[in-house]
């Protein structure tokens, strides 16, 4: 084939990928479509679960740790069954939606589960559907969103274990207040207090990093309402000085009707008043809670829910590196689908990476690094001899896919 052959004599430039024709014909990206709408009938939770189950197993990285979290992902469509507007973490609120729900493993780019639900679902409902994923005698760390009642009789009827974040309102807010002066100084500006009640750790934690971005972004907030309060009082003056009536009388004579300013009647407050009041510190600034049915020391418990951190890095590598949005299906199947492939794509890369001991890598590097990779393929037709070659493969990508068989210089 000609571009096989161009591509064989540049075996040396850095993009020889670039000779093979990536666009795929009418008829190609049909038989795609309908392949990912297939994946989609099948089940494509079930099926994934399935997949990467049996990679964990093999490579024997632990499940006593698992994170829960969701992100949403927006479409360009309207016409997908579950893509309904909500709460979008994409800052697309005017778009129609679904969820995503990952079940990550501590200290990996693994996820052991996903489910897709409706864009309008809580967190906590998506927190029911992946619980089922997490074996039993495992610590469950969830943020605030997934937290209730129900969700931690949830955890523990099967014999897992929980790591919440709390909603600081109602009762916790009043525990927390109560809380603030028997704090302990821990290290790296934190101090805390624990106290077991009902059979449940409760973990009170005061930041003074948080404290200090919570107040400041109070400030920056305070100063842009006043800068728009500001604007808007200008233009109703602007309006009010000019507003007239015109009437027309019977002798079809037109009168001006001169209309009294209506400046009176507008509450005016000063730009210092309102930074004074929005800008007013509050003593839970820098406050958060946690809760546990298991971990009672509040040093484990900090530096167990800060490592949750990580299935933030794994949404945005679909996201960025794995360009998981913006979806344009009409069929949930297709849906379903594509984030099963994308899916699929995080844990092959994750799974190169973990087994050849690849660490402190971006997934987007990795990414870029195995698409500079060209797999050549020759037949011989006669004979029927068949020969791989891989080109491009030196650096990161002959790390990442140098034991494997196939892939041969």
């Amino acid at each position: 084939h000609k571009s096989t052959r161009q591509a064989w004599q540049n075996a040396q430039q850095t993009h020889a990928a670039a000779f093979v024709n990536r666009k795929l014909s009418t008829q190609d990206g049909r038989n795609l479509h309908r392949a990912i709408q297939a994946i989609g009938q099948a089940g494509a939770e079930s099926l994934y679960a399935q997949i990467a189950s049996a990679a964990i197993e093999k490579t024997g990285i632990s499940l006593a740790v698992v994170h829960e979290d969701s992100t949403s992902q927006f479409f360009t469509g309207k016409k997908a069954t579950r893509a309904v507007k909500g709460y979008s973490r994409d800052h697309r609120p005017d778009k129609p939606q679904i969820n995503v729900g990952l079940m990550h493993v501590k200290s990996t780019r693994f996820a052991s589960a996903f489910v897709i639900t409706p864009g309008n679902e809580h967190d906590s409902q998506i927190f029911e559907k992946l619980i089922a994923n997490a074996k039993a005698d495992a610590l469950v760390v969830a943020d605030r969103g997934a937290v209730s009642k129900q969700n931690k009789a949830l955890v523990t009827s099967k014999g897992r274990h929980y790591l919440f974040g709390e909603k600081l309102y109602g009762t916790t807010q009043r525990e927390a207040l109560e809380a603030l002066p028997k704090m302990k100084r821990l290290n790296d500006g934190y101090s805390a207090y624990s106290v077991k009640t009902g059979g449940e750790w409760r973990h009170y934690f005061h930041s003074e990093k948080l404290r200090h971005d919570v107040r400041e972004k109070r400030k920056r907030e305070a100063e842009k309402t006043a800068a728009e309060y500001a604007e808007n009082l200008s233009k109703k003056k602007r309006r009010s000085r000019v507003k007239r009536l015109t009437r027309i009388t019977a002798e079809g004579e037109e009168v001006v009707v001169e209309r009294e300013v209506i400046t009176k009647r507008l509450f005016r407050k000063t730009r210092e008043q309102i930074l004074s009041e929005l800008s007013k510190d509050d003593p839970l600034d820098g406050v958060f809670v946690l809760s546990s049915d298991k971990v009672s020391d509040p040093v484990e418990a900090l530096c167990e829910y800060k490592q949750k951190d990580e299935v933030e890095k794994v949404f945005c590598a679909l996201k960025g590196a794995l360009h998981l949005r913006p979806f344009n299906a009409r069929k949930q199947e297709c849906v379903d689908g594509v984030v099963f492939v994308t899916m699929l794509a995080l844990l092959v890369v994750s799974l190169l990476a973990f087994c050849n001991r690849v660490t402190g890598v971006a997934v987007k590097t990795l990414v870029e690094e195995l698409r500079r990779v060209t797999l050549l393929v020759f037949k011989a037709a006669r004979n029927r001899f068949k020969k791989v070659v891989c080109l491009n493969l030196d650096g990161l990508a002959h790390k990442l896919l140098g034991k494997v068989s196939l892939l041969t210089c």
